[in-house]
């Protein structure tokens, strides 16, 4: 699989990072987390984004087979409680901001004369997920007590009727904007019984689909819940979310990828 995975490092986007209006919203929802208890950790400019940063400012980084040496002084006093206790940790993975930005591939194709003549099989290249975003991802997975990759993609299964349009987009994760059963799977095999897809992300509503996936994966049971993401949309739902639930604050910590669309 790794052979199918690779691409080139995520890119700056240049003088569209000074233009990001997102980093200013990625402030205001750290401010309005951190005033309620929670946090928010900002990884990146809309560009680049240091994933790695996760493992040394969340419990996550104890978790992992080789231990990040985690930066105890960020966590909030009920992150530091837990620290030396089995805490259950649930993860939320903005799967298309995250893993590979579908908006981000696009700007740099057309940003890339040279590769052009190649068409979209050009593109689907520029748009696979790396192998420094894929050994992260699997180590996420092995730190989280159960690990949910939130996606805006359609499902695709073999007899639906979009699997002909969808053929084009095959890989060994399949590309934006569909998911296939296969590449499901493939993400489930990475940690058995710890990894779901939720796929058909809604772009309004988002707080309501939040609820439901902490909900439905037993709240009362979370000690802490770490959420990746990156748009406008993901910081609004987390607005809403613990404006309505405020006495999840101190469990909720948002990872901001500043990300102005996807």
């Amino acid at each position: 699989m790794s052979a199918e995975i690779q691409r080139t490092e995520n890119y700056s986007l240049g003088f569209l990072d000074h233009l990001n209006s997102a980093r200013a919203e990625a402030e205001i929802t750290k401010n309005f987390l951190e005033e309620r208890g929670g946090r928010g950790v900002i990884l990146g400019n809309g560009g680049k984004a240091s994933l790695e940063k996760i493992f040394q400012t969340s419990l996550l980084g104890l978790r992992l087979k080789n231990k990040e040496e985690v930066n105890q002084a960020v966590l909030n006093s009920y992150e530091r409680n837990l620290a030396k206790q089995d805490a259950r940790l649930l993860t939320i993975v903005d799967w298309d901001g995250v893993m590979g930005s579908p908006l981000h591939t696009v700007l740099r194709f057309i940003q890339e004369p040279s590769s052009w003549g190649g068409g979209f099989k050009e593109m689907k290249k520029m748009g696979q997920v790396n192998l420094r975003e894929w050994r992260w991802f699997k180590k996420m997975a092995q730190a989280s007590d159960y690990l949910v990759v939130w996606s805006s993609r359609l499902l695709v299964n073999e007899g639906s009727p979009l699997s002909f349009i969808a053929k084009p987009f095959e890989g060994a994760i399949s590309y934006w904007p569909f998911f296939d059963n296969r590449s499901l799977r493939r993400l489930a095999l990475i940690e058995p019984n710890k990894v779901s897809a939720w796929p058909k992300k809604p772009l309004l509503g988002r707080q309501a689909a939040l609820e439901k996936i902490i909900g439905e994966t037993n709240i009362e049971s979370w000690d802490m819940i770490y959420y990746v993401g990156s748009s406008h949309f993901d910081r609004q739902a987390v607005r809403r979310f613990v404006k309505k639930n405020p006495h999840l604050a101190p469990r909720f910590v948002f990872f901001d990828t500043s990300h102005l669309i996807l």
